[in-house]
This record gives structure tokens, C-alpha cells and sequence, in this order.
């Protein structure tokens, strides 16, 4: 098994889940679920490519009203990876 993968196809099914989830929870409470991701810092030490994916499921979310999500750091390299994030994707 390709563990650099997994996270990958984790993720996947997870994201499918969330927007399911919120999908519901709009439904029911008439606003957006939140999701508060709490120490990107290691997330982006890790894998800047996967908080990428993440700042880019985000914004799809948001585009779409149906999920907002936080992004929480402290220090580290996550505002500057953000910053760096082209905003027209």
C-alpha cells in the first residue's frame, strides 16, 4: 500500500461526506455549517500541497453557500502558503 496516497483517498471520501452533511444541515438550520480546521501549521509543514486542496475545497464550498470553513494558525508557514494561493482559483 502507497501510504503518500491514502490521505489522498481519505480525503476524498471524507470531502463527499462534509458537503453531504452540510448539504443537510442547510436544510435544517436555514444557514452553512462551519468547520473549524485548528493547527493548519503542521498540516502545512506536512503536505502544503494537501492544505492547497483543502484552501481550494474551501473555496468551492463557500462559492456554493454551502460550507464555511476556518483555517487556524498560529505561526508556520500556513498565512504565507494561503497568501500565496492564486484568488481567482
Amino acid at each position: 500500500m502507497d501510504y503518500r496516497k491514502e490521505p489522498k483517498r481519505t480525503w476524498f471520501r471524507l470531502s463527499e461526506a462534509l458537503v453531504k452533511t452540510a448539504i443537510a444541515f442547510e436544510k435544517k438550520y436555514n444557514r452553512p455549517m462551519i468547520l473549524v480546521l485548528d493547527q493548519t501549521d503542521r498540516i502545512a509543514k506536512q503536505d502544503p500541497e494537501f492544505l492547497r486542496g483543502l484552501q481550494d475545497f474551501a473555496k468551492s464550498c463557500a462559492d456554493n453557500e454551502v460550507l464555511c470553513i476556518i483555517f487556524v494558525a498560529s505561526e508556520g508557514i500556513t498565512p504565507r502558503l494561503m497568501r500565496c494561493k492564486n484568488p481567482t482559483s
